[in-house]
């Protein structure tokens, strides 16, 4: 059988623009407004990635859509592997505020394939803002931001009046303050055995109906008891955070306050999904150097070991290094189609070298990796890239 892997190895991700095209000729057909704008024959290479963009999205649909489906429209491994996230059987979870009155709070779909996890999941009646007034003894328990001018921009974005109010007293230099009531999942997810799972990265959008569309993202490599199970028991924990903003006219004030209302729990099956190691050893300017990397379809951790003098003092290679304000190395990795993996997270420092990377919706059969020298100032280090790279990561 024709896996939709097999059309992306053989004609790689459609761009966004090709991506939406075809999604709006898509939807043109469903609603019978489609007609023909062309009577030039269709290459049989973009035919051919229609017809992978067609498998893709026949693929999803075959499963029914879930919150995958919709931050895939701006995360192209998210709408890869929407097929296989399973969509979470179980009850929304009610809780009753003074704040808020009645919220609910229900997982919708998540992504588990031994090694990295994503869930899902949506909020009804999480927000509302309101002016507030510090009193003395309230103002006492507020604690200075020197930041806030900038920060206040955004702080009530799901509620436009009050954020205009705010905005418009900072502008006029006038006292305003505000209070926002927010349901949410706090981010100390814990599983079977009590085990805590680091929360990597969260985003959330406005949804149909009122309701706010959250997903979470956990650092990966899971733990590694919970790694390759055949399921997961998930426990997030709602609570309400209350946070109060006050601008005297000079100077700017805040208060965050978390209580826990509940608790939300669902089984996570895992995923056919494949997860893949790689490795390579070798030396670079006579030092000895491994890199290996733990992958599955939505990201990638590389580690790095070097002895001494591996990555030595650019100038000491590029004199003209020397010239730049700041240089630094960065660490690209690519697929054997040259696609780039999105740095997402790393640390530099004695011992292992860590670094993390988006994936792309599927496992590639190597990785590239290749270390380049970057500045700024006068000189920006472009192309210089360090002598004993590329080197390729074989899959064990």
């Amino acid at each position: 059988m024709i896996r939709r892997e097999d059309f992306i190895d053989a004609l790689g991700m459609p761009d966004e623009g090709f991506t939406s095209a075809v999604d709006a000729a898509l939807r043109q057909v469903k609603e019978g407004e489609a007609r023909p704008v062309m009577k030039r024959k269709m290459t049989l290479t973009i035919l051919a990635a229609v017809l992978a963009v067609i498998a893709l999205t026949g693929a999803a649909l075959a499963v029914g859509l879930n919150l995958f489906d919709h931050f895939g429209r701006n995360d192209r491994r998210l709408q890869v592997v929407a097929p296989d996230a399973a969509l979470v059987v179980n009850d929304a979870v009610e809780v009753t505020t003074d704040a808020l009155g009645v919220s609910k709070a229900r997982i919708d779909s998540a992504y588990y394939d031994g090694q990295s996890l994503i869930v899902a999941y949506t909020l009804d009646n999480y927000q509302r803002c309101e002016p507030f007034t510090p009193t003395e003894t309230e103002l006492a328990q507020m604690t200075e931001n020197k930041d806030f001018l900038l920060e206040a921009y955004g702080i009530v974005e799901g509620d436009p009046d009050a954020n205009e109010a705010f905005r418009a007293a900072i502008d006029r230099k006038q006292p305003y303050g505000v209070v926002e009531y927010m349901i949410g999942l706090g981010d100390r997810c814990t599983t079977d055995g009590g085990v805590t799972l680091p929360l990597h990265a969260a985003a959330m959008e406005d949804g149909e109906e009122g309701l706010l569309y959250c997903i979470q993202e956990f650092e990966t490599p899971l733990p590694e008891s919970v790694r390759d199970l055949d399921s997961l028991n998930l426990t997030l924990p709602v609570e309400l955070s209350t946070s109060w903003y006050w601008f005297d006219g000079e100077t700017c004030y805040e208060k965050h306050d978390e209580q826990p209302l509940a608790t939300l729990t669902a089984a996570v099956s895992r995923s056919e999904a494949e997860t893949r190691s790689y490795k390579w050893e070798g030396e670079i300017n006579g030092a000895k150097v491994s890199a290996r990397a733990e992958a599955s379809a939505v990201h990638i951790k590389l580690y790095i070991d070097a002895e001494a003098g591996a990555f030595p003092d650019p100038a000491t290679i590029w004199p003209e290094a020397a010239e730049a304000d700041d240089t630094w190395y960065s660490f690209v990795l690519t697929d054997s189609r040259d696609m780039e993996y999105r740095f997402s997270g790393g640390i530099e420092g004695e011992g292992t070298l860590e670094a993390e990377y988006d994936g792309l919706g599927y496992l590639p059969n190597d990785l590239t990796l290749t270390v380049r020298l970057e500045g700024e100032g006068d000189w920006d280090g472009k192309d210089h890239t360090l002598p004993g790279f590329p080197v390729t990561l074989r899959a064990e």
